[in-house]
């Protein structure tokens, strides 16, 4: 499948993850930046992003109340999650520095970094309790207050956080 929305007007699109599942596996061409896909309530599972796209605002999953992100090394796009249930998992590669917003404070996402993601300029919301560092071996790059916001963090194999910014009082997870 094809889409494209690809105008000088910023557009916005709703739609099933089923519909937007057939337009990954295809073509997705957008004006990067300005376009926004909302997927609609409904039974919501894996949303992989496209880097042509500026803003994803995914609703309410109706199946499981657990919704996985992955964006991909390339991709600085806008996540917003309007469900007060779900739990979102955004796994994130490479630098990123757009903004990750859930409206669920009471839930436990999970921020996951794969590779060596750099997250010192993306906008993470206060909503994201667990940090899972996916593979040994690599550096991840964030401010104090991002690693200082994790509950808990939990790693595979020995990784190194690097911090950005000065910081005092700092407690590290051997996790």
């Amino acid at each position: 499948e094809t889409l494209d929305i690809s105008t000088s007007a910023a557009i916005g699109i709703t739609m099933t993850e089923a519909q937007y599942d057939n337009f990954v596996t295809g073509t997705i061409t957008a004006d990067a930046g300005n376009d926004t896909i909302t997927i609609a309530d409904g039974a919501i599972t894996d949303i992989t992003t496209n880097s042509n796209i500026g803003t994803y605002v995914i609703g309410e999953d109706s199946d499981a109340n657990n919704v996985t992100v992955t964006v991909a090394a390339t991709d600085d796009v806008n996540i917003t999650s309007t469900s007060a249930n779900d739990v979102v998992t955004a796994q994130v590669a490479g630098t990123y520095t757009g903004t990750i917003d859930t409206n669920n404070g009471g839930n436990a996402n999970v921020l996951s970094l794969t590779a060596t993601a750099d997250i010192k300029g993306a906008t993470i919301d206060a909503n994201f309790d667990n940090l899972t560092l996916a593979t040994g071996g690599n550096t991840y790059t964030m401010t104090h207050a991002q690693y200082a916001s994790f509950g808990a963090i939990t790693a595979t194999g020995v990784n190194t956080v690097a911090l950005t910014t000065a910081s005092t009082g700092l407690t590290a997870d051997t996790a």
